[in-house]
């Protein structure tokens, strides 16, 4: 049966963006997850050795002959065994570069992981030097960068550093305001000791090591040929067609065996500067075969969501007592969706996947799945604050249902997000509640919530559109969405039950909410992609 388990608007839209799932909740201030190997083949691992990948493709895994074989395990990627990931090589100089030794520290220490020299996972300016502190700021050029940086520091509503990384200290915003309020005059002054960077590397705080019941680890990648031993590089449009945005969808057989579950992951990130998001998918019905790709939509029909990253993200495991539903059987498949977004008018090319172990699943006493709550109803008026919502009544013939943590999902306008339960009782139990940004889209584990039958999960995204035009739902990274993406268990229990779905051609899809909540986006049904694939 297939499982594209829907607690939110619309069954026939199996988007799970993912990215829920990671455990560890790190932000923007690390480095999110290590390079991936060049290898775009399906790779197991019958144990853990030690090594560490240089990251250059002369000498990274894929020369080292380790393909489908498992008398040749692969070495732990950086953080893969919970090391540090990070070197010397990290520790850069605070060069003054017409900043205060003080502020260009701060700055090094707290934001270069995405806003170094080149930014990264969609941060929209540089924060390295004084002319990048002078220049307008892109997202507001009536200010100077400087002003909008003061104004993020102190937002209690969307703050920078985003949750869940700690706020600015009192005495690191004293250093700022202090600069601010005497003019942000450029410095001549010499820095000092080197101090270790943002991006200094994974540090031992952020990684999470393999769980001892792991038995294989697998690799899926992108790549640019149409079999799963291809090790080149997929090519990204130089123009994609919308506006900057292109999907891409990697088809693999599950190279596991029927009793296995998922117990952790780990993204392997290549080319940075232009990768959305991925998410990994799974089908009972493939239709590719394993090694091709073609271009996709933010839509995989039939499809359920197991895995994936976006900026923020790093290793993840799932509790020692669950596994994750992975498909089995003849007809089942992995699907690597990977959203880039190109705006620089020249081909670029991209490796990046995923890493994951196994184990037998009937050793974890229980089976979940990542669950999809949430609405497509958005429609945001230009220059307006707006929020949307959704219940969800999931159904009640698989008993008490265990949420074990929730992945906010929405673009760049959002704001904040409130996950709540409304008890049969009539009491409203807020399980969920901070800010969201875009930047740092992490997982937030929860201690065994349980809904109880009868009880309905509701779920509110709030935004603010800063632009003159109003904002739309879309896959588009200048559309907006509203996802709350939960591990819960049993597999497939937080969704409607079959009896309530509206359109029997979807009833393998256990969709929840109302269906037709589309309709209430700017542009009703045309919002919704298409799905199709694309050149």
């Amino acid at each position: 049966m297939n499982r594209a388990w829907w607690c939110g608007s619309d069954g026939l839209r199996t988007l799970t963006f993912a990215l829920a799932l990671s455990l560890l909740v790190t932000a923007c201030g690390d480095d999110p997850a290590p390079a991936p190997g060049a290898s775009a083949d399906v790779r197991k691992d019958a144990g853990k050795s030690g090594g560490k990948p240089s990251g250059d493709d002369s000498t990274s895994r894929r020369d080292a002959g380790v393909k489908k074989d498992a008398s040749k395990p692969l070495p732990p990627s950086d953080g893969e065994d919970g090391s540090s990931g990070g070197d010397d090589a990290g520790a850069k100089a605070a060069t003054a570069d017409g900043l205060p030794c003080a502020v260009a520290a701060l700055l090094a220490q707290r934001c270069a992981s995405c806003h170094g020299a080149t930014p990264l996972f969609g941060a929209p300016m540089s924060l390295v030097s004084y002319a990048d502190l002078q220049a307008p700021a892109p997202l507001h050029p009536e200010l100077k960068t400087f002003e909008a940086v003061l104004e993020r520091v102190h937002d209690d509503a969307s703050p920078m550093p985003p949750a869940p990384k700690p706020r600015l200290t009192a005495a690191e915003l004293a250093t700022l305001d202090a600069w601010a309020k005497a003019g942000a005059p450029e410095s001549a002054e010499a820095c000092g000791p080197s101090v270790p960077t943002g991006d200094a590397g994974v540090d031992s705080a952020s990684t999470v090591p393999k769980p001892a019941d792991c038995e294989q680890t697998y690799e899926l990648n992108a790549h640019g040929g149409s079999t799963p031993t291809d090790h080149s590089k997929f090519q990204i449009s130089p123009m994609p067609a919308l506006e900057g945005n292109q999907y891409h969808c990697f088809y693999f057989d599950p190279p596991y065996d029927s009793a296995a579950g998922m117990l952790w992951f780990q993204p392997m990130l290549d080319n940075t500067a232009n990768l959305h998001h991925w998410i990994l998918y799974a089908t009972n019905n493939k239709t590719h075969e394993s090694g091709t790709s073609a271009g996709c939509n933010a839509q995989q029909s039939g499809s359920y969501f197991v895995a994936g990253w976006a900026p923020g993200a790093n290793n993840s495991v799932v509790p020692d007592d669950v596994a994750l539903d992975l498909p089995s059987g003849p007809k089942a498949g992995l699907i690597l969706e990977v959203h880039y977004y190109n705006t620089t008018g020249k081909a670029q090319e991209d490796a990046s996947g995923i890493r994951f172990c196994t184990g037998a699943k009937a050793k974890r006493p229980h089976l979940a799945a990542v669950h999809t709550l949430g609405t497509e109803g958005l429609c945001i008026p230009a220059g307006a604050s707006k929020d949307f919502g959704a219940s969800c009544a999931p159904r009640t013939d698989m008993g008490d249902i265990h949420i074990n943590g929730i992945w906010p999902h929405m673009h760049k306008a959002a704001r904040r997000m409130v996950v709540s339960i409304k008890r049969k009782s009539g009491t409203t139990d807020v399980i969920h509640d901070a800010p969201f940004d875009f930047q740092s889209q992490v997982f937030f584990p929860m201690n065994d919530v349980v809904v109880h039958p009868g009880d309905s999960v509701l779920t509110r995204c709030y935004y603010e559109n800063d632009t003159s035009s109003q904002i739309h739902y879309g896959e588009r990274t200048q559309d907006e969405m509203c996802y709350a993406f939960t591990m819960a268990w049993p597999a497939g229990a937080l969704a409607s039950p079959p009896s309530m779905l509206s359109d029997p051609s979807t009833a393998l899809l256990n969709r929840c909410a109302d269906s037709l909540s589309i309709l209430q986006s700017c542009n009703g049904i045309a919002d919704r992609p298409v799905n199709a694939e694309h050149p």
